[in-house]
């Protein structure tokens, strides 16, 4: 383990100097900051973990339909190879069992499990092999969802855990699944454009990347169930490729598109604000030149006029000090705010002085008998001669009786001192502003009051003294909205930071990616010819999702070919990702897929029939690969797969 450790050691600290010298930043403070946006390193390449099905079971009672009344399906002694589940007509239950599969290892049911099928099922079983272990995950539905995840070992059974909800089903298969199968959880950036442009980072789980091991009838994305605008088959891709540094570029790519959002977002509120500002304060304004004319040409009255001036002057003197005060309770708060941190500071620091002296003392009293490396015994002479020379009798070092640091602690203690007295004087500033705030609150109500009271006991002078009033009352409304507040300080700018933590990271990944996606590219190559595309001269794979192909002397993509196309495309895209994995013991596809309904798209019986015979082919050369295909009976999967590999309805029968 520690050969392992020094191994991957320079690659991480390499990773970190490099963005280090980019941003001008110490190696420890870029990690501090990395962490917070949870991009760790993962210079390391994953390995295949394998899956195989042993067994699937459910049962329960239909009803609503024709055919109510008990049913139950079993499928025992499963192994590798090509599995079939056929019927002559469609409805006869052939997706139901795959869906039920697929619910059981991701803990979620699809979107597409129909939902009166799923009311039916009273209990589910399906065993599994990983990495040659017996599991079984058992649901019971007859009283709410219930259920138990188990290890099968000789003779006994090791209880994993249990779940009473269909979100503790879940969570308990994503918890398993991730960290037997070395995967992660995946971060996306999700936009939102009805939050202004605002997004989200998205985390996705194994439902998500269990899309992987499942093909359906949605043929939009070449990997998963995800459409390609949600950039979840991107990163399924990345994950399931298991190069190093994938699980780190995603989570840059996802900070700095938050981090980035977010500052468009503010400084879009910021333009806002201001433009909001800029048009008050002008109409305002307009409002005073008009309300000034119209008290220039209204009759005065010296003495009236001077009591409201006076009572307007300190109106507005006591507005300006109210707002001097906000600042100032602004400040306080802040000071406050740093001095209860240097004091949390201050404790921390003492309690790990008084820690460390606990420790020490602790140690210090440990008398070994023997050599924690030989086991060699320590004769009592040589511990009484080490013991009189004051030196370990283990090692020879000096050994001191003092354990305690008295001038550390002592400095300790007087800044905890200063700190708590800093506490206590700032939190009385604070309150005497709150107070002194209070009051000049009071007294501008008293003065507006005021006010008031001349308008209403004056009627020969009220219309001058109202309209003396309003103007009074825009000026302070002009000079508070003429206000600038103190900024608020925002914090260190990370995107530099990001980019160039996302740019090493992407050059450390495509260094290792270029090679993969080309024998994927050819393996795809390969396995497509076979499956009937012959007109297929050139496949090129790219890390962005995006295959470009060479068809019949014409340069085109997935997107652009049939969906009979797109789906034998998506087909010998996984298969060759697992045959990576078997050859370079690289990737962290587990070898299992199931495909669901392959003749329901445009898809002529006899491309069908070239699919089912290709896969057949190619699935000899593979040692671990397990491949179930529900379809229609045609030929090629009644003939071409072995009867005690098929489950197969006729007529009108029905497969449970």
């Amino acid at each position: 383990m520690q050969s392992k450790r020094k191994k991957e050691r320079p690659n991480t600290d390499d990773w970190l100097e490099t963005i280090a010298q980019a941003v001008e930043m110490e190696p420890g403070a870029i990690r501090e900051r990395l962490e917070r946006y949870q991009i760790l390193p993962s210079p390391t390449a994953g390995t295949p973990h394998r899956l195989l099905l042993r067994r699937i079971e459910f049962s329960g009672r239909r009803f609503g339909v024709e055919s109510e009344g008990p049913f139950s399906f079993e499928w025992n002694n499963l192994e590798e190879g090509v599995w079939g589940v056929a019927s002559d007509k469609n409805l006869r239950g052939k997706s139901s069992i795959l869906e039920i599969v697929q619910w059981l290892l991701r803990g979620k049911k699809s979107s597409n499990f129909q939902e009166d099928v799923w009311t039916w099922i009273a209990s589910a079983t399906l065993g599994f092999e990983l990495d040659g272990k017996l599991h079984e995950v058992e649901l019971s539905l007859n009283d709410g969802l219930t259920g138990v995840l188990t290890r099968k070992e000789v003779g006994k059974s090791i209880e994993l855990c249990k779940f009473a909800s269909d979100e503790e089903f879940e969570a308990a298969m994503s918890e398993f699944f991730l960290e037997h199968l070395g995967l992660s959880r995946v971060q996306n950036w999700q936009s939102e454009q009805r939050s202004g442009g605002l997004g989200r980072v998205v985390t996705h789980g194994w439902p998500a990347l269990a899309g992987a091991l499942f093909i359906g009838t949605d043929y939009s994305s070449l990997l998963g169930n995800y459409g390609t605008n949600t950039g979840i088959p991107v990163r399924l891709l990345q994950m399931y490729l298991g190069l190093p540094w994938s699980s780190t570029m995603s989570s840059a790519q996802s900070a700095l598109k938050m981090v980035e959002s977010e500052r468009e977002t503010r400084r879009k509120r910021t333009a806002e604000r201001e433009l909001l500002k800029k048009n008050r304060i002008a109409t305002l304004e307009t409002e005073l030149v008009s309300l000034s004319s119209k008290l220039e040409r209204t009759e005065s009255d010296e003495e009236v006029r001077r009591r409201a001036d006076l009572k307007s002057t300190e109106l507005a003197e006591s507005r300006l000090h109210y707002l001097d005060l906000q600042q100032k309770l602004r400040r306080a708060s802040g000071a406050l705010d740093d001095a209860i941190a240097a004091h949390a500071e201050d404790r921390r620091e003492l309690q790990e002085v008084m820690d460390g002296e606990a420790a020490r003392s602790v140690f210090r009293a440990i008398e070994p008998t023997c050599c924690p490396r030989c086991d060699a015994p320590i004769r009592d002479d040589r511990r009484k001669t080490k013991d009189d020379e004051g030196s370990c009798y283990v090692c020879d070092a000096p050994v001191s009786g003092n354990e305690v640091d008295t001038d550390k602690r002592t400095e300790v203690e007087r800044r905890l001192a200063v700190t708590k007295s800093l506490v206590s004087k700032s939190e009385q500033v604070k309150g005497d502003i709150e107070d002194e705030l209070e009051n000049a609150q009071e007294q501008y109500a008293r003065i507006e009051a005021d006010l008031r009271h001349i308008a209403s006991s004056l009627s020969r002078f009220g219309a001058r003294f109202r309209l003396e009033k309003e103007v009074a009352v825009l000026k302070a409304r002009i000079e508070e909205a003429s206000h600038e507040p103190e900024p608020i300080q925002d914090g260190p700018d990370d995107i530099p930071l990001l980019k160039a933590t996302l740019d090493e990271t992407e050059k450390r990944f495509k260094a290792a990616q270029v090679q993969v996606l080309e024998k994927i590219s050819a393996g795809v190559l390969e396995f497509a010819r076979k499956f009937g595309m012959t007109n297929l001269s050139k496949v090129e794979l790219k890390g962005n999702l995006n295959l470009f192909l060479e068809k019949g002397g014409v340069r085109t993509s997935y997107s652009k070919v049939t969906e009979g196309e797109k789906l034998r495309l998506k087909v010998a895209t996984v298969l060759a990702m697992i045959r990576v994995g078997e050859t370079e013991g690289l990737g962290r596809h587990p070898g299992l897929l199931l495909l669901d309904s392959p003749g329901s798209e445009e898809l002529a019986p006899e491309d069908m029939e070239e699919l089912l015979s290709g896969i057949q082919l190619v699935s000899a050369e593979f040692r671990h690969l397990q491949l179930f295909v529900a379809a229609r009976a045609t030929p090629a999967i009644v003939n071409g797969i072995p009867s005690q590999k098929l489950r197969y309805a006729r007529g009108d029968e029905a497969l449970w």
